[in-house]
């Protein structure tokens, strides 16, 4: 049932999107505004409800310093992880990407 419900909010948001772009609304930036400020209630709404969901829940309570610490090693391996390969990246960028390189190999070729 969920997922149903999910689909067709979903679609109701696309259909709502493409009517008010082929009606051409004369006050788009006001639309645009209530769009967003319903979006940002729905979040909150969200992270309210999840948060009550989590406080309700005794096993997530009892187990919270275990999923603190796994949030933290993860968050700093993500955080690492993407420093390094971004690393690898610009010092190739700038191995292959640098104009003298690219005369090198036209005149190696």
């Amino acid at each position: 049932m969920t997922s149903i419900l999910l689909i067709i909010f979903i679609l109701l948001g696309f259909v709502l999107g493409r009517v008010s772009k082929k009606r051409k609304l004369t006050d788009k930036k006001a639309f645009t505004k209530s769009i967003s400020n319903g979006q940002n209630l729905s979040i909150i709404l969200l992270l309210t409800l999840m948060g009550y969901k989590i406080a309700s829940n005794e096993e997530v309570l009892n187990s919270f310093a275990t999923i603190g610490f796994h949030s933290i090693l993860f968050g700093l391996a993500t955080l690492f992880g993407s420093a390094f390969i971004t690393f690898i990246i610009l010092k190739l960028y700038k191995k292959f990407a640098h104009p003298e390189n690219h005369k090198k190999l036209k005149n190696s070729k």
